[in-house]
């Protein structure tokens, strides 16, 4: 309703922004917001005029409201450059409701007064999206310059892992705090809670340079970065004897959330692993734990039999294992370094004193099942 109205109040705003802008430096010379900040006025004018102007556009422009990220980020940055402080900076973006609203209440009609009510939700909005952009880049330049990503990464990563109730627009906050896009491939590690104060401590200064995003989940420590970041990988390199599980390539924060959320899961069920696991090495142990009250019994059985040819370093297990990662006959004999026949052979003895035909799907994914428990 009313939008021919609200688009013709904003047209005319538009063609006195020269005075809109005046009106904003009175009050923003009278409250003193920017101190001695020593930024020239011609420069506060000027940036005055392109605010103003963008949030009146935006109001009525889808257009012009993706212009307001791009617009914030750089003046965000420069402002942190210029040393002004952020508080002030951000009184100063809410100046702006301030000084529109009162022009448009002076040029509306009486008959037009119901036109500024049904939009003054959306003028706020305009507002308070360009100053979280603002407040955002702002932080991220100060943690640039200290070359420190940790502290404003850290309530928003807190967030992502911990949040029980994140909607689609918090999450799209945080991937604009983070720069990280629905389609960006990650690598994701979580290191079991035994080790979580270590895995803090070998990768805090990774985490400073803002590549490798860190944080406590629960009493585990969990760490995610850009696929294909070949200097992180070298710092994953130096903690790969750490117990905890990787996830590989997954896509976007929302895969992140759901792999570090998951991860408590994957230890109650595997334990604490050995060293950093791929999770393809542990998801078994999950199965296993959920299939135990239907097939306990059965799985029991064979787990002894596999702990029997373990205690006595029997080659059969160790083509069983080769077999059930591979799916071939050929595959398994170069494994195993062994023929083709000998293969086949120690499978079939395998069957017959575990009753399951690993060459049979679901008599495969059982047996995966069953070996997934480990010393």
């Amino acid at each position: 309703m009313h939008e021919r109205q609200w688009e013709d109040l904003i047209s005319q705003a538009l063609e006195h922004i020269p005075q809109i802008v005046e009106d904003f430096l009175y009050e923003f010379n009278e409250i003193g917001l920017y101190g001695d900040s020593g930024i020239p006025d011609s420069e506060i004018r000027s940036t005055a005029f392109e605010v103003l102007s963008l949030l009146l556009r935006a109001t009525t422009s889808v257009q012009e409201q993706a212009q307001l990220k791009v617009h914030a980020e750089s003046f965000g940055h420069r402002r942190a450059r210029q040393g002004v402080d952020l508080p002030l900076l951000v009184d100063a973006i809410h100046l702006d409701f301030k000084i529109i609203w009162n022009y448009l209440k002076r040029i509306a009609s009486d008959e037009s007064m119901p036109v500024l009510i049904e939009h003054v939700e959306k003028l706020n909005y305009v507002i308070t999206e360009y100053a979280f952009y603002v407040r955002a880049s702002f932080q991220r330049e100060e943690a640039r310059t200290a070359q420190d990503f940790r502290i404003i990464n850290s309530r928003y990563l807190d967030r992502l892992f911990s949040s029980d109730s994140l909607g689609e627009r918090g999450l799209t906050e945080i991937s604009h705090i983070l720069e990280i896009e629905e389609s960006t491939q990650c690598e994701v590690v979580v290191f079991h809670p035994s080790i979580a104060d270590e895995a803090h401590s070998a990768l805090e200064k990774a985490t400073a340079s803002g590549r490798i995003f860190c944080q406590s989940f629960g009493t585990s420590y969990a760490a995610f970065w850009q696929t294909g970041d070949a200097e992180i990988e070298t710092h994953i390199l130096d903690v790969e004897r750490f117990p905890g599980i990787r996830f590989e390539t997954v896509v976007g924060l929302s895969e992140v959330r759901r792999a570090v959320r998951s991860s408590s899961v994957v230890f109650s069920s595997y334990g604490r692993p050995k060293k950093l696991e791929p999770i393809t090495n542990v998801m078994w142990a999950v199965a296993r734990k959920a299939l135990t009250s239907v097939y306990g019994r059965r799985i029991e059985e064979i787990t002894a039999y596999t702990n029997e040819l373990r205690s006595n370093d029997d080659p059969i297990l160790a083509t069983v294992d080769a077999y059930l990662k591979t799916g071939s006959i050929k595959q398994t004999a170069q494994l195993s370094f062994c023929h083709r026949n000998t293969v086949i052979n120690r499978i079939k003895q395998f069957t017959t004193q575990s009753g399951l035909d690993i060459t049979v799907p679901k008599h495969a994914a059982l047996a995966i099942v069953a070996l997934s428990s480990h010393d």
